[in-house]
């Protein structure tokens, strides 16, 4: 069996992610804009939908 490549984000990341939106300079921002911030290991930025479930839950 593969090993897991997936790398959850830790406790720590989401709270940054949701102090992060709540300063003013990153408010305004789209999901879109905003999920730059954040590259994953891989290169790519993190989803969007991973972006919204943070906050939702944040």
């Amino acid at each position: 069996m593969l090993p897991n490549k997936r790398n959850g984000l830790s406790d720590l990341e989401r709270h940054g992610t949701c102090e992060k939106r709540q300063d003013p300079r990153y408010a305004d921002m789209t999901y879109e804009e905003f999920r730059a911030l954040f590259p994953r290991p891989v290169g790519r930025p993190m989803a969007r939908s991973t972006i919204s479930d943070i906050l939702k839950d944040g």
